[in-house]
């Protein structure tokens, strides 16, 4: 047999023959019928292959390479050879003028003269420079010295991953969890910037000598819309994804492929994967943590779609992960313990905490003194406390000779017709205020108990003894209305009486009697009289009316009224208004179709927060019991057996609209609920907490000071919450359910036009818009219209930025600047409420700054995200 010699020609052995002998076969087998071929090759890897060829045989110079102990380009020792792969080699380097040690990375000799590869140097550099993240290896810069160019770089003390694992076999779980979440943050700062890193292997992550990994060599890294088609499978084939070998496509998806890979070898050891899931577990497998296996068996799952999309998707669902992003990743609604334990700390610095509070107390001056200027209450300095007008009552009623007796309640109030007066129509506030006061003090006595209703004022004089008295805020007599406590005597047998004496009354009523003119009457009495009077007089510039009546020579009716000017009010349907109402009225119909669609899905699938919805419930009728306590009397005494079935009934509402909004937003904006759950689960101290207990100080003050500022009107505050420290109370008390319920209506109304419009500065600009709007239908003045718009906005971006946690103690503390003053001192009997409203807000942003800053509870805050 004819012995076959092999090849001798270079261009044979470097594959450059289409068919030659096999020289592996013995020199005595004739290899009938065998062909070898060149192997197939991507364009890319071709064109590398002919390069090599073209720089070995060209005889051309190749450029020096440096050498161990000298110095290259002028500035670095080289130290050491770390290593070499397809894409250049690299040394340990000292650099002289820095005086620290790094890494340089030369381009290999062979692709030195290639235009292609020096391009693909560059682009290396340009992309690794966009990534900063503790967990990527820095790039500092490039250059190039004697036609050599060069990457110089951040210098790991350590050794890669392939070497580790090739000495150790295998990462103890915890510390291969650890490195896990890592690679998971690095991989993702690159997926952030849009560049795929094609080329996830352990020999190109670096473990330094604290146990801390680098994602280094971006050779093959490229933007994820430019990569060419016949680039897609440059890489290392033993870590590549199927659709990446088989030149579909390389994403994400296929990083998070290899990502799967790497996982694997550093939980079992052992070489890559490198072929598809067969379905079947080996022994090593089954011992591994069922969480940790299903995240790897995801990765390596042969369809890109089946896979996590994201690296950050793979450290929520590992152990010790963001439970929320990884929720969010399988397409699945997130638990409220999900949604509570998301890996945000949320707390603020310490400047920025006291800026906040700065800006608070500032406010509240400012609140302080607009009070003391633009409110009722500040204005009328004459205003007598309760307890000194109920004394004077007993003096009216003593010097009247009438007794004082059974059951009695008083009520502080405004009259409305001054306070019409004081909005604008045509009469200057101080001189409404100088003549003529603004506070009504009505005392009742019951002289029968039968069918009481809920507000006393409501409650006509019917029965024997029923007496009622009106002061104004000086103590000036302005009605007294009584039904005489015996029976009426028989017409038949009535005896004529003495017209009735008024001139006590004129002077309880401070009438100077020289001054009045008697006038015939202009109102029937409301108790019945046989004797009627009417006089005209005046308080200082104020025109009044004065009518009386008597029964027999007894008076049973005095009423002193300030005369008004008639002012005609014309209803008119404007286009601006009619405008809004079909905007508010289309955008309400488009957010119940959306919403209650998916409400009422949510609790067909009993996906509800019943824990959370419970909690709510429970607050509600604990606020309104509290309320009723606080407020107690007579009336609500005997009104107990209602009150009950309204609490529960109330209570029940807020636990089925809290099952049934609930699921909405948490599928939509869960990052938005994240302090609010976190509150529910009892987590006071938590820093994203204070972190909205002190934004929803700063924002409601800001949203009372707007209201002043952009209005111009005069405040009238709520009288009755402010006549003891249980009312004042009930009122913080009675604000948290109707703040809450404000609330979730900014809430789902983002949400529904979000999920209507698809994006979110269309669904934010027209909420924004329907605010005003809604003030338009409400009769607003026109100059509510820029606070509404401010309004609205600022809603919008506290909701977004920081969550409804924080849009709630807002509204909190906006409905307490509006029904209570704000004051810093004790001078009228009312400002003992204003303080107390003062030192609330100011406890808050104290409090919430504390939590937010303090970096003992951010920390403690952190190692239980961690550990959740």
């Amino acid at each position: 047999m004819s012995e076959v010699e092999p090849p001798r020609r270079k261009e044979a052995e470097l594959g450059g023959a289409d068919t030659v002998s096999d020289p592996r076969l013995p020199a005595s087998v004739e290899p009938v019928g065998l062909v070898a071929t060149r192997p197939q090759r991507s364009p890319s890897q071709q064109q590398l292959h002919d390069d090599v060829k073209g720089a070995l045989f060209s005889q051309r110079p190749l450029p020096v390479r440096p050498e161990i102990g000298k110095v290259f380009a002028g500035r670095y020792r080289i130290e050491q050879r770390l290593g070499a792969g397809g894409m250049g080699e690299v040394f340990r380097a000292h650099d002289l003028v820095l005086a620290e040690d790094i890494a340089l990375k030369l381009l290999p000799r062979e692709l030195v003269t290639r235009p292609g590869y020096h391009e693909r140097f560059i682009q290396e550099v340009r992309l690794a420079r966009q990534v900063s993240h503790p967990c990527v290896c820095r790039v500092h810069d490039i250059g190039e010295v004697d036609g050599q160019p060069f990457i110089s770089m951040e210098y790991v003390d350590g050794e890669d991953m392939a070497a580790l694992l090739r000495r150790i076999g295998r990462l103890g779980s915890e510390k291969a969890l650890e490195l896990s979440h890592q690679l998971c943050a690095g991989l993702s700062a690159l997926h952030e910037q849009g560049i795929v890193h094609r080329d996830l292997k352990p020999s190109n992550i670096m473990v330094d000598g604290d146990g801390r990994i680098r994602l280094a060599d971006f050779g093959l890294a490229s933007v994820a819309d430019e990569l060419r088609e016949h680039e897609i499978r440059d890489g290392t084939p033993a870590y590549q994804a199927p659709e990446q070998r088989a030149g579909r496509e390389a994403t994400t998806r296929s990083d998070v492929y290899a990502l799967g890979l790497v996982m694997r070898q550093m939980f079992l050891g052992g070489g890559p994967l490198a072929t598809e899931r067969s379905g079947s577990k080996t022994s090593a497998e089954a011992r591994l943590d069922p969480g940790i296996g299903e995240v790897i068996a995801r990765c390596l799952e042969a369809e890109p779609v089946e896979r996590p999309e994201s690296a950050a998707a793979v450290s929520a669902a590992l152990p010790g992960g963001d439970p929320l992003v990884a929720a969010l990743a399988a397409g699945r609604r997130p638990s409220p313990d999900a949604v509570a334990n998301a890996r945000t700390v949320g707390g603020l610095s310490i400047v920025r905490a006291q800026v906040l509070f700065v800006l608070t107390l500032v406010g509240l001056i400012a609140l302080a003194v607009l009070h003391s200027k633009r409110s009722v209450l500040g204005m009328s300095s004459e205003l007598l406390s309760p307890p000194v007008l109920e004394h004077r009552v007993l003096e009216v009623l003593e010097t009247l000779a009438e007794e004082d007796r059974g059951v009695r309640t008083s009520i502080l109030s405004y009259d409305d017709a001054v306070l019409d007066d004081l909005d604008g129509h045509g009469i200057r506030s101080t001189e409404v205020l100088a003549d003529y006061s603004a506070f009504r003090f009505q005392y009742r006595r019951f002289g029968g108990l039968a069918a009481l209703p809920l507000a006393a004022e409501e409650f006509p004089l019917a029965a024997p003894g029923d007496l009622r008295v009106v002061l104004d805020g000086r103590g000036r007599l302005l009605e007294l209305s009584r039904v005489p406590a015996a029976e009426p005597p028989d017409p038949a047998t009535e005896l004529p009486t003495e017209p009735a004496e008024w001139s006590e009354f004129h002077r309880q009523a401070q009438l100077d009697p020289s001054t009045l003119v008697a006038t015939e009457p202009s109102r029937v009495p409301p108790i019945y009289a046989d004797e009627v009077r009417a006089w005209s007089g005046r308080y200082g510039e104020t025109e009044l009316r004065i009518h009386a009546a008597a029964r027999l020579g007894v008076p049973v009716w005095f009423s002193v009224e300030r005369v008004q000017s008639p002012t005609e009010v014309v209803e008119e349907m404007t286009g601006i208004k009619a405008i809004a109402i079909l905007v508010v009225m289309l955008t309400g119909l488009v957010l119940a179709s959306v919403i209650v669609r998916d409400a009422l899905s949510a609790l067909r699938g009993r996906e509800g927060d019943v824990r959370g919805a419970r909690i709510v419930a429970l607050l509600t009728f604990f606020i309104a019991f509290a309320d009723w306590v606080l407020s107690i009397s007579l009336l609500s005494t005997m009104l107990f057996v209602f009150w009950i079935p309204f609490m529960a009934g109330l209570a029940m509402m807020s636990w089925l609209a809290y099952l049934v909004l609930e699921p909405y937003a948490r599928t939509h904006w869960p990052r938005t609920l994240v302090s609010w759950n976190r509150l529910l689960q009892g987590r006071w101290l938590d820093p994203m907490v204070g972190r909205d207990l002190l934004i929803g100080a700063f924002s409601g003050v800001g949203y009372a000071l707007l209201s002043y500022v952009s209005t111009r009107e005069i405040t009238a505050f709520e009288l009755e919450s402010m006549l003891s420290s249980g009312a004042i109370l009930g009122v913080v008390l009675s604000s948290v359910p109707l703040a809450l319920g404000l609330t979730f209506l900014v809430y789902i109304a983002l949400l529904g036009l979000h999920r209507v419009f698809r994006v979110r500065v269309v669904a934010v600009g027209i909420f924004v818009g329907s605010v005003p709007s809604l003030l338009l239908i409400l009769d607003r003045p026109s100059s509510f219209v820029i606070m509404g718009l401010v309004v609205g906005a600022g809603a919008a971006l506290i909701m977004l930025r920081y969550g409804m946690l924080a849009m709630a103690f807002s509204m909190f503390v906006g409905l307490m600047c509006a029904s209570l003053p704000v004051s810093f001192g004790f001078g009228a009997w009312w400002t003992s409420a204003g303080l107390l409203t003062t030192l609330l807000i100011a406890t808050m942003a104290v409090g919430g700054g504390w939590l937010a800053s303090s970096p003992g509870r951010v920390v403690q805050a952190r190692v239980r995200s961690t550990r959740t």
